[in-house]
């Protein structure tokens, strides 16, 4: 065999390893869901701050 051949071959072995871990990662995360508590300002003054209130 050919030393391009092997090298073709490690790198289709590497891409889709790298591929199944970030398949695996992005697949179980699930986005955080924030609430009025995580945000550190006040929504009702700023609101009324700028004058829609």
């Amino acid at each position: 065999m050919s030393d391009y051949f092997i090298y073709v071959l490690i790198a289709i072995i590497v891409i889709v390893g790298v591929w199944f871990i970030f398949a695996k990662v992005l697949k179980n995360k699930k986005p955080k869901e924030v609430t009025l508590k995580d945000i550190p300002i006040d929504l009702e003054a700023l609101i009324h701050a700028l004058g829609r209130y």
